[in-house]
C-alpha cells in the first residue's frame, strides 16, 4: 500500500509534469511560428503588398495573445503544483517563455513600426508618382504646341486653356506641397528610407519647375501672340478707318463746285481727324516694327500689314493736301465767280435799261430816266476798274487747277465781249433821253398854255356885261386882270412858239416841209398813245388790284390813291379828245396809216371806258368798305365802353344807408338810359350791317361785323341783367 501510494504521487507528478509540458510545447509552437513570420519575411515592394503584410502582421496579435494565455495557464499551473519535485524546472520554463515572448513583442512591433513605415513609403511614392504624373501630363497635352500663325484665331481659346493649366499647376503644386510636409513628416520621424524620400523630393521639385518654366516661356509667348493678335485687329480697325476717310475725300461731290463751303468744312473736320489720329499711326508702326524681330512665325504678315498701312495712310495724307488746294483755289474762285455773275447781271440788267424803249411819258419820267442814266454811266465808269481787277484775278486764278475752270472762262469771255459795248450805248441812250426831255417840256408848255386859253375861253365868249354898276364894276376888274394875265402869257406864248420852231428845224433841219411835218405829227401822236396806252395798263392792274386795305387807315389811303388816278384819267380824256381831233384832220392820201392810228386810237378809247368804269367801281367798292371798317371801329368802341361801365361803382358799392341807396338809384336809371341809348346804337349797327350787304361787302368782313355786334349784344344783355340784379 505504501509503495503503491508513492507510485500513485509519482505519477501524479509526473502527469502535473506533462501536462506542462505539453502546454510548454503548444507555446513554443506559437512562438516559433511568430518568429519564423517576423525573421523570414522582407519588406514590401508595392503599397498593395504592404497593406496586405500590415493585415497579416497584425494578424499575428492574436497569437501573441495566445502565447500571453498560455503563459498564465503555465504560470498558474506552476503556483499549483510548486510543491513538487519538478516545480524549479517549470518555473525556469516559465522564465525562459515570458523572456521569450518579451523578445517577441519587441520583434513584432519594430516589425510593425517598419511595416508602417514602409507603407507610408509607398504611399508617398504613389503620390509622387500621381504629382509628377499630372506635370508631364500638362507638358505633353498643352505646354508643348508651338505658337504659331494659325493660333491667332485662337488665342482667347488658348489663353483659357493656359489659365486652366495655371490653376492645375497651382492645384499640383499645393499637392506637391501637402506631400513635402508629409515626407518631412516621416523624415522627422526617423523613417528608414529618408534618402529615397529627399531624393523624390527634389525629383518632383525640379519637375514642377521645369513645368513652371515651360508654362512662363508659354504665357510670355501667349502675350506676345495676343499683343500680335491686338496689332492685327488694331491695323484692320485703321484700315477701315483710312478706307472710310480716303472714299470721303475720294467722294464725286467734292469734284462739283457746288457748297464749296460745306465742303471745306467737310474736309477740315477729315483733316483734323486726320491730325489727332496721326500719333496713334506713328505709334502703331513703332509697335509693328517692334514685332517684326519678336514674332519669328508672324513677321512676313505683320511686315506686309505694316507696308499697306504706311502706304494708305500717306495716300491719304496727301490726297488731302491736294483736295484742301483743289477746294481753296475753288472756293476762291467761286467767290471770284459771284463777284462776276454779280457784275454779269449788273451788265444785264443795265442792258436792259439802256436797251429799253421806255423815255419817259411827260417831263418828269423823262427826268427822273435821265437823272437814273446818269447814275448808270456813273455806275460805268467806276466798274471800269473793278471789271479790269476781275479780269486780272480770272488770269491769274486760271494759272491753279480748281473745279470753276470752265465757268471763270465763260466769265471772262462775257465780260471781255459785252462791258465795252455799254459805253456806245449809254451815250446814244443819253441823247435819245435829252431829246425827249425836251419834246416833253415843249408839249407841257404847250398844254399847259392851251390849258390856260381854254379856261379864260368862257370869259373872253361871255356875253354877259352886269345889271348893275357894281356887276360891271367887278366884270371890268376881272376883264383887267385877264388882260394883264394875256400880256403875261403872250410872252410864254411866244418861247413855246420859238421852242416848237427849233424842234422843227432840229428834226427837220433845211428840209422842213408840210409832209415832214405831217410826218414828225403822226410820230408824235404815235408816241403820245403809246405812252396813255402803257399808263392805262398800269392803272388797270391797280384799279383791279383785290387790296380794299386791313383797316380804316389803309382803305382811306386806297381811296386817295384812287382819287388821284380818277383825276389823271379826266386828264388823259381831255388828251385823248385832242388826238382825235388831230387824227381828224388827216385825210388817207395825205397819210397812209391812217386806218392804223384809227384803230389803236379806237383801241386806247375802249381801253380808258374800261379803266374809268372800273375805277368807278373800285371808288364804291372801297367807300363801302371804308363805310364797313368805320362801323366796325364804332362798334369796338361801343364795345370797350360797355366793358368799362361793367365796372361802374352804380354796380358795385355797398349801399351804406338810406341816402345812399336814393342816390344809387337815381345813377342807376340814368345808367338805364345809358343802356337804352347803346341799344339804339346796336340797332342801328345791325341796320348799317344789312345795308352793307345789300351792297355787297364782302363775306368775310360781315361775318367779322356780325361777330362784333353779336359780342356787344351779349356784354349789353350781360350790363342788363347786372343793372336788373343791383336794382332788386
Amino acid at each position: 500500500n505504501q509503495l503503491a501510494d508513492q507510485r500513485k504521487i509519482g505519477l501524479d507528478h509526473q502527469q502535473a509534469y506533462h501536462q506542462f509540458k505539453f502546454e510548454e510545447k503548444y507555446c513554443t509552437s506559437y512562438m516559433d511560428d511568430i518568429d519564423r513570420n517576423i525573421t523570414s519575411l522582407g519588406l514590401p515592394d508595392t503599397l498593395d503588398e504592404a497593406e496586405n503584410a500590415i493585415m497579416i502582421h497584425n494578424a499575428q496579435v492574436s497569437d501573441l495573445d495566445k502565447c500571453a494565455d498560455g503563459l498564465k495557464k503555465l504560470d498558474d499551473h506552476y503556483r499549483q503544483n510548486s510543491h513538487r519535485p519538478q516545480a524549479q524546472d517549470m518555473k525556469t520554463i516559465i522564465q525562459q517563455l515570458f523572456q521569450r515572448h518579451q523578445h517577441l513583442t519587441h520583434a513584432w512591433e519594430l516589425r510593425d513600426s517598419l511595416l508602417q513605415q514602409n507603407r507610408h513609403l509607398h504611399i508617398f511614392m504613389q503620390r509622387s508618382d500621381e504629382i509628377e504624373q499630372n506635370f508631364k501630363r500638362l507638358d505633353e497635352h498643352y505646354l508643348t504646341d508651338d505658337m504659331i500663325e494659325d493660333s491667332l484665331d485662337h488665342v482667347d481659346l488658348l489663353h483659357k486653356e493656359l489659365n486652366e493649366v495655371e490653376k492645375n499647376i497651382d492645384q499640383y503644386d499645393q499637392d506637391r506641397i501637402a506631400l513635402e510636409k508629409y515626407a518631412l513628416t516621416l523624415i522627422q520621424d526617423g523613417h528608414y528610407d529618408k534618402e529615397t524620400i529627399l531624393k523624390r523630393l527634389n525629383n518632383l521639385l525640379s519637375t514642377k519647375n521645369h513645368i513652371n518654366s515651360i508654362y512662363l516661356a508659354r504665357r510670355s509667348e501667349l502675350e506676345q501672340l495676343q499683343d500680335v493678335k491686338e496689332f492685327f485687329t488694331t491695323c484692320e480697325e485703321l484700315l477701315l478707318w483710312i478706307n472710310d476717310k480716303i472714299s470721303i475725300v475720294n467722294d464725286a461731290s467734292f469734284s462739283v463746285p457746288t457748297n464749296l463751303p460745306l465742303k471745306l468744312e467737310k474736309r477740315q473736320t477729315v483733316e483734323k481727324e486726320v491730325t489727332q489720329r496721326h500719333p496713334d499711326v506713328e505709334q502703331l508702326l513703332n509697335h509693328g516694327s517692334n514685332l517684326l524681330w519678336k514674332s519669328k512665325h508672324v513677321g512676313k504678315s505683320i511686315a506686309s500689314r505694316l507696308n499697306e498701312i504706311d502706304d494708305r495712310w500717306h495716300y491719304l495724307v496727301d490726297t488731302i493736301d491736294k483736295l484742301r488746294g483743289l477746294l481753296i483755289s475753288s472756293f476762291n474762285g467761286q467767290q471770284l465767280l459771284t463777284q462776276c455773275e454779280d457784275m454779269i447781271n449788273w451788265i444785264k440788267e443795265v442792258e436792259s435799261q439802256l436797251n429799253s424803249n421806255d423815255y419817259g411819258h411827260d417831263v418828269n419820267s423823262s427826268t427822273e430816266l435821265l437823272e437814273q442814266h446818269v447814275q448808270i454811266e456813273n455806275q460805268l465808269e467806276n466798274n471800269r476798274n473793278i471789271v479790269e481787277t476781275i479780269l486780272n484775278k480770272i488770269n491769274h486764278s486760271l494759272q491753279n487747277e480748281h473745279l470753276l475752270e470752265d465757268s471763270l472762262k465763260q466769265c471772262q469771255q462775257f465780260l471781255t465781249d459785252s462791258f465795252e459795248p455799254l459805253t456806245e450805248m449809254a451815250e446814244y441812250r443819253h441823247a435819245v433821253l435829252d431829246e425827249y426831255l425836251k419834246i416833253h417840256r415843249y408839249i407841257y408848255s404847250h398844254d399847259k398854255e392851251l390849258l390856260w386859253m381854254k379856261e379864260k375861253e368862257p370869259l373872253i365868249e361871255s356875253t354877259f356885261y352886269g345889271k348893275e354898276l357894281n356887276e360891271v364894276k367887278k366884270l371890268l376888274h376881272k376883264h383887267e386882270e385877264l388882260q394883264a394875265q394875256m400880256n403875261e402869257h403872250d410872252v410864254l406864248i411866244d418861247a413855246v412858239v420859238r421852242f416848237a420852231a427849233e424842234l422843227t428845224f432840229h428834226y427837220c433841219n433845211d428840209q422842213y416841209t408840210p409832209e415832214l411835218l405831217d410826218q414828225s405829227c403822226q410820230e408824235l401822236i404815235d408816241r403820245c398813245m403809246n405812252e396813255i396806252e402803257t399808263s392805262l395798263g398800269d392803272m388797270k392792274a391797280e384799279v383791279l388790284s383785290s387790296d380794299l386795305g386791313v383797316n380804316e387807315q389803309m382803305s382811306q389811303v386806297l381811296m386817295q390813291n384812287l382819287e388821284i388816278l380818277q383825276r389823271k384819267l379826266d386828264n388823259y380824256h381831255e388828251r385823248l379828245t385832242n388826238i382825235e381831233q388831230e387824227i381828224h384832220k388827216f385825210n388817207e392820201q395825205e397819210l397812209p396809216e391812217l386806218s392804223t392810228m384809227k384803230r389803236k386810237y379806237a383801241s386806247l378809247a375802249k381801253l380808258y371806258s374800261e379803266v374809268f368804269d372800273l375805277a368807278h367801281k373800285r371808288y364804291d367798292h372801297l367807300n363801302r368798305v371804308l363805310q364797313a371798317h368805320q362801323v366796325s371801329k364804332q362798334v369796338d368802341k361801343l364795345y370797350n365802353f360797355l366793358k368799362e361801365k361793367e365796372l361802374s361803382s352804380i354796380l358795385h358799392d355797398p349801399c351804406r344807408d338810406l341816402d345812399h341807396v336814393e342816390n344809387i338809384r337815381n345813377k342807376l336809371n340814368e345808367f338805364y338810359e345809358t343802356l337804352d341809348d347803346s341799344r339804339n346804337q346796336v340797332e342801328n349797327f345791325y341796320e348799317s350791317m344789312q345795308l352793307l350787304q345789300r351792297l355787297n361787302q364782302p363775306e368775310s368782313r360781315n361775318r367779322v361785323l356780325q361777330d362784333q355786334l353779336v359780342k356787344v349784344d351779349d356784354q349789353l344783355n350781360h350790363l342788363y341783367e347786372l343793372a336788373e340784379r343791383r336794382k332788386q
